[in-house]
């Protein structure tokens, strides 16, 4: 569903920051397969976000950006 997504869109130029919210997903390689899917975009940084994150936690991941 997202590389559908990220197919219908021109996303060249732009920065992703990838992120899952579910305890059963990891990150695993979803950089690299995500990827070809937004070619000329450069990925910034991947994440879980966990329900222990905290607002902090959370603001200094978007900051690191």
């Amino acid at each position: 569903m997202v590389n559908s997504f990220a197919e219908l869109h021109d996303f060249t130029g732009k920065r992703a920051a990838i992120f899952a919210t579910s305890i059963m997903s990891k990150m695993g390689k979803s950089a690299a397969k995500l990827q070809p899917h937004i070619k000329g975009t450069q990925i910034t940084g991947e994440r879980r976000i966990l329900a222990e994150d905290t607002d902090e936690d959370l603001k200094a991941w978007l900051k690191s950006l």
